[in-house]
């Protein structure tokens, strides 16, 4: 009887250690993905902003640039913000 009672322990320390593991796990690949998205945002405002600078004034009144994933950055001649165009929802 005292043995089953350790197997059972034993059984819920590692289904608890294993709930923990994915739980941080699965953090840290959030974070993760969220730190590169916001790397990625911060260099396509950068080049953008250049561009800007170069070309004050562009012919569609947009300034585009493509990241090396492919993904399409622009940000218009009335603000300063940078949208990704797969974000950008249209009525």
């Amino acid at each position: 009887m005292r043995a089953f009672v350790l197997i059972e322990l034993l059984v819920v320390i590692v289904l608890i250690a294993a709930l923990i593991s994915m739980t941080l796990y699965f953090r840290w690949d959030e974070t993760e993905q969220k730190l590169n998205r916001e790397l990625i945002r911060s260099e396509a405002t950068k080049t953008l902003m250049l561009m800007r600078m170069d070309d004050p004034n562009p012919e569609r009144g947009i300034w585009e640039w493509e990241d090396e994933n492919g993904e399409v950055w622009i940000m218009f001649r009335q603000g300063t913000s940078v949208h990704n165009v797969g974000d950008i929802e249209l009525p």
